[in-house]
Order: structure tokens, then C-alpha cells, then sequence
């Protein structure tokens, strides 16, 4: 693609570009990426740079044109850009954020034509002649040998480019033996994909592997039906990129196949596929249709009523992930087993348990201390929800028992914790990603934090307990180990420092939260 292509690709669709200076406009353009100002001197000419405006690049060398899409909302960019000899670029501009320029970038490097002209005979081979067909004629465009495969490891259909009928049979054996845990966690090395051909498979739900065994690289595409993963492609290549064209023309036949096995009537989902589709689409937020659900709820025999909880189980690091698999399939059993009035599934590398709950109750004691129970298990983590009488509320709760078990561990050291003991650290989370928390901690309180180690231990925490046990000198001095007298010391010496009264409630929950900003931060221990 030219530089010329990408404006007029531009005109037509959603003006990504809002101003331009042009020198080469039939430069070449077959990536974009965002621009490292340590690779400054590597340069490549066929690329184009995203790059903020307020880092533009000091050196650009003059043997080749380079091409760069600046985000900027600044009046003055174009003066800037104008008074800067950028004589060897292609400049284009935009005032949309560079984090969020790839989704629009991305739909104009496709080359239409090529795919478009695929697809067209794909469809008319598989009218004509049948499944097999198409699949050749995809596998010559890609140019790339296909093996289309089931969940069970079923080889249910494939293609030659390369003529090489025993590279699949080998890669259908090594799946088969292997197929003890998902093939997506036990494929040898991943591989190595540039910036923006990873965001287009992202976008497109294509997964991209290394496997040394048969010395290829590999992309894997989803085939689904009603929401449920009933088979993968798999296409292989002896080179390290493939082309965007490819992934859309994958992303087609994983459509049509889909349609071909779900006529298929010797091709039947099973009740399990369907029942666990269904949890993953409550946990991820995939419920677009409220009368289809109602009624797929009502054939897998789901009763939901009163209120709803959420568990999440996982595991520490330093299991592999066959390790982790085994030992969340032996979770589950369990769960199951002793807890059966819940809903659980195996999801993002953890179990998920799903409580329904009767009206104003809460999880039953026993059904605490089975979770509990699970705990005293090797690295065992456990994250429990609020509660919610909403089933759509499903996916937040989720999210919610995640941070628990997350956060319970890293500030609490605990192996099980509630989304309520945690708030206040998601709320610091939430924060950190606006601004630099270090900036909201009271100057008092900094004061304190900047004296010498052992004036620091004295003053720093005899202020942090008193405020935390709410005046209680006498529990402040147990918990220091020292006279109540020495307290009241220092709590003296603390007033006369700043000239605050400890005692007012604004001020007390000022110094409460910076000391709470520098205990999240781990910049001193509290234990």
C-alpha cells in the first residue's frame, strides 16, 4: 500500500487524518508501529511511525523517505511540523490518541481486491464442489497447508500447498497426545509477531504460535457456533510474518465452516459445550438478546433467583500451566461435589464459582468453609464478590472477586478475601492510573514519612494506630509495646509539629488516606 492509498482509503472511510505534508506520496507502507525513540537511528522506510506530538524524533536520516502519523490536538502543530526539515517525510496528522489509532488504521491496510476476489471463489467452490474445495482454494491463497480440527482432537478436514500430507499427520498426532490440556497452553514457544500484526490478529481473534516439533509457524482461528468453540483452524507457514489479507481470508472460512457444521447434523454440541458457553457469556457481559437467553436458560434447565455471588479460585505462580489445568479440573470435582447448588467453570486459568443464593442471604457457613477448606490446599487463592439480585451484574461481580483475590494477597496476605476488605485498594488502583498518587499524600503526613528511620517509626506510626483505633491510646500503646504515657508524648509533640487537631474528622480522614496511598505504594512497611 502507498501513502496515496492510505489518504484516499482515509476520504472514504473515517478521516482518520485531519492535515498532511507530503513528500513521496507512492512511498510504500506495509506496517504501522509505534515509534521507540531508542530505535531512532533504525528507521525503516516502509513503515509507518505513530508517534505522539510532543515526542517527535531529534534525527532522521536523509537516505530514505520515512513516513509518520502524529497524534495532536495542538493549534500550533502545523507551524511546529513546518518549521521542522522534515524534507524526507511523509507527515500525517490526527487528533485521535495514539493508543486508540490501531482500530482505525487497521481496516485500511486491508487490500480488499485480493480478499474480496478469495472469498468470492471460496464461496463458488464450495457451491460447486463442496468444503474440500474451498478449503483448497483458501490454502493456495494463503499459501499455506490447513488442518481443520475439533475439540476432541478429530481431524475433520484439510488442505495442501505445500503437498506435505505427513506435516499434518504429525501435527494431528503431537495434539492428540497432548490434548490433556487446551493446545493453545502447551504449544512449545510463541512467536514472535510485530506490533501491528498483533493488534490485527487481536482484532480479528487469531492466535499465532512457534512449534519446533514441526518447525513451522502456526495461526490458530476459532470455528464457533452459537457462541461455542466447536473446532480450530490451524494454517502453517514456513516464514515469520503473515499478511493482514491472510488473517481476513482465515477469519472468512472460519464463518463458512461454522455455517457447513452447524447443518451438519452428525455434528452435535453437547450439553456441557452449551451449558459452559453460557457461563462464559454471563462473565464476560455477552448477553445481547434478552429473550433468546431467557430461553436458552430455560433449556439447559438453569434456575437463577434471590441473590448472586461470585467466587474465583487460582493459583500463585510457579505451577506450569499443564500443573494449574489439572489441578483446576480437580478443583472443580470437588467444588462440585460439596458445593452443588453452585454454577463453576474453568476460565482464564482459574475456577470460577458462580452462588445463587435465597433473598437477604449470604453464602451459608458451611458453604464458607468449604472455600476456606480449599485454602489450606498449596497456593490456593480465593477472591469472593458483593452480591447482586441482577444476573447481568454477573460480569462485574466476576471482575470484582478477581481484585479480591489479587489484592488480598499482595497488601493483606491472605489466601481468601472479600471485595469489601479491598475497596479501598481498588479505589488507590483506580487512581494511580490518573495520576501520581505520591502527589496526594497530605504534606504532613510527608513530613513525617521524610524524618530519620527511628524518629519515623516513632511519630509515623504512633499517628497511624492512633488514628486508625480511633483515639484508643491505651490500644495504640499495646500495639507498640510501649507506656500509654510515651503515647500521649508523642501525640503531643505530633500536634505541636503541625498545629492540627487530631481529633477533627476531615483531618483524621485526610491523614488516613495518605497514610493508606504510602502503604499501597510499598513505600514503607506496616506489619
Amino acid at each position: 500500500m502507498t501513502i496515496r492509498e492510505i489518504i484516499e482509503r482515509d476520504a472514504v472511510n473515517k478521516r482518520l487524518t485531519t492535515f498532511r505534508s507530503i513528500v513521496d506520496p507512492n512511498s510504500i507502507v506495509n506496517k504501522a508501529i509505534i515509534y521507540d525513540p531508542v530505535l531512532e537511528s533504525s528507521l525503516q522506510p516502509e513503515t509507518l511511525y505513530l508517534i505522539d506530538y510532543d515526542h517527535l524524533p531529534h534525527i532522521i536520516p536523509d537516505d530514505q523517505v520515512y513516513n509518520f502519523l502524529i497524534s495532536t490536538n495542538k493549534k500550533d502543530a502545523e507551524i511546529k511540523i513546518d518549521e521542522m526539515s522534515y524534507l524526507n517525510c511523509n507527515i500525517l496528522t490526527t487528533a485521535i490518541e495514539l493508543e486508540d489509532i490501531y482500530p482505525s488504521l487497521i481496516s485500511m491496510f486491508i487490500d480488499d481486491s485480493v480478499v474480496n476476489a478469495c472469498i468470492k471463489q471460496m464461496l463458488q467452490a464450495r457451491l460447486e464442489k463442496g468444503t474440500k474445495e474451498m478449503l483448497n482454494i483458501c490454502a493456495g491463497y494463503i499459501k499455506s497447508d490447513i488442518l481443520i480440527m475439533d475439540q476432541t482432537g478429530r481431524a475433520l478436514e484439510q488442505a495442501f500447498y505445500h503437498s506435505d500430507e505427513a506435516l499434518l499427520d504429525t501435527f494431528h498426532l503431537l495434539y492428540l497426545q497432548e490434548n490433556i490440556a487446551p493446545f493453545k497452553e502447551v504449544l512449545p514457544g510463541e512467536m514472535y509477531v510485530d506490533e501491528f500484526l498483533q493488534r490485527v490478529m487481536e482484532n480479528r481473534g487469531v492466535e499465532a504460535y512457534f512449534d519446533p516439533i514441526v518447525d513451522k509457524y502456526i495461526i490458530i482461528k476459532h470455528i464457533k457456533v452459537n457462541h461455542i468453540s466447536i473446532a480450530k483452524i490451524y494454517a502453517f507457514s514456513d516464514t515469520m510474518h503473515f499478511r493482514i489479507p491472510d488473517i481476513e481470508i482465515l477469519g472468512m472460512l472460519s464463518e463458512f465452516m461454522s455455517e457447513d457444521l452447524a447443518r451438519n447434523p452428525i455434528y452435535k454440541i453437547s450439553y456441557r459445550q452449551k451449558y459452559e458457553s453460557f457461563l462464559v457469556r454471563l462473565l464476560e457481559a455477552n448477553v445481547t438478546n434478552n429473550e433468546v437467553f431467557e430461553k436458552e436458560k430455560e433449556s439447559l434447565g438453569i434456575q437463577f433467583k434471590g441473590l448472586y455471588c461470585v467466587a474465583v479460585i487460582s493459583f500463585q505462580a510457579g505451577f506450569t500451566p499443564e500443573e494449574i489445568m489439572r489441578s483446576l479440573e480437580t478443583l472443580k470435582a470437588k467444588i462440585m461435589a460439596e458445593l452443588p447448588q453452585t454454577f463453576s467453570i474453568i476460565y482464564e486459568n482459574s475456577l470460577v464459582v458462580i452462588f445463587n443464593l435465597e433473598k437477604e442471604k449470604r453464602i451459608f457457613a458451611q458453604d464458607n468453609a468449604v472455600l476456606r477448606k480449599l485454602t489450606a490446599l498449596d497456593q490456593v487463592v480465593i477472591g469472593i464478590s458483593r452480591y447482586s439480585e441482577k444476573l447481568e451484574d454477573i460480569h462485574q461481580l466476576y471482575i470484582q472477586a478477581v481484585r479480591a483475590g489479587k489484592n488480598g494477597l499482595l497488601f493483606k496476605n491472605q489466601m481468601i478475601t472479600y471485595y469489601g476488605e479491598i475497596t479501598k485498594y481498588v479505589i488507590l488502583e483506580t487512581l494511580q492510573e490518573q495520576e501520581d498518587l505520591i502527589g496526594l499524600v497530605d504534606d504532613d503526613i510527608m513530613q513525617l514519612y521524610r524524618l530519620s528511620k527511628e524518629r519515623q517509626k516513632e511519630l509515623f506510626f504512633t499517628l497511624y494506630y492512633y488514628l486508625l483505633y480511633t483515639g484508643n491510646v491505651l490500644e495504640v500503646a499495646n500495639k507498640m509495646h510501649v507506656h500509654k504515657n510515651t503515647i500521649f508524648y508523642r501525640l503531643e509533640k505530633i500536634r505541636n509539629m503541625f498545629g492540627s487537631d487530631l481529633e477533627d474528622g476531615e483531618t483524621s480522614l485526610r491523614y488516613l488516606f495518605s497514610f493508606e496511598i504510602l502503604k499501597y505504594l510499598k513505600l514503607i512497611d506496616f506489619e
